[in-house]
């Protein structure tokens, strides 16, 4: 149906329905699932061999003039979550929802890896809860959850022991449906205390 110059669509007549595979390094598929294109991004999550997936469908337009013309899409397979260690020590993350058995997995100083896991029932949809213990002492402590999406984005201070080296910082960037989570010594946030003539003290 068209009125006044506007015209409405089919839902998802954007969407085209394509079969996606995922190939080992001689080309050989492993395995294959059918799925509608996104018009802009779509999370996806897949499990292969006993192993879990979640993954980020990201479709952006080409430039007509670039392929003589023709309407184009691209389209891009990334990973929903990476981690990344900016650190000097080891860190510790733990994925503090969901049913099945917590897993932990150790940064190295400087590492940078996707994050897997395997989809609960009821769970929210691009957003993961987790928490993470610097290992750098045996005073260090695991922080409380901490949620990381698209609407929880920028640095989260954290004191994670007794001293003052046990300040640390998670720090969440999202683009299109994708999250980077980062964990750093220090924080971009400082406390002074203005109170002069009342003379009192502050504690954070």
């Amino acid at each position: 149906p068209a009125a006044l110059g506007i015209t409405l669509l089919p839902a998802k007549c954007f969407e085209d329905e394509c079969e996606l595979h995922l190939c080992k390094a001689g080309g050989k598929s492993v395995l294959s699932t059918k799925l509608r294109m996104p018009t802009g991004w779509s999370l996806l999550g897949l499990e292969l061999h006993k192993k879990a997936y979640k993954f980020c469908l990201q479709a952006d337009h080409i430039i007509r003039r670039d392929v003589q013309g023709a309407q184009c899409q691209v389209f891009t397979l990334r990973p929903e979550v990476v981690l990344t260690n900016v650190a000097d020590c080891a860190v510790a993350v733990q994925r503090s929802e969901g049913k099945h058995a917590p897993v932990i997995v150790n940064l190295a100083p400087g590492e940078s890896v996707e994050w897997h896991w395997r989809s609960s029932r009821g769970e929210d949809v691009g957003k993961v809860v987790l928490r993470f213990c610097p290992q750098h002492s045996s005073t260090s402590q695991w922080s409380q959850p901490l949620i990381c999406s698209g609407s929880v984005i920028g640095s989260i201070p954290l004191v994670l022991g007794p001293s003052a080296n046990d300040v640390w910082s998670l720090d969440v960037a999202s683009a299109r449906g994708t999250l980077a989570v980062s964990f750093r010594q220090g924080s971009d946030f400082a406390a002074a205390n203005c109170a002069i003539r009342a003379k009192v003290s502050m504690r954070v």
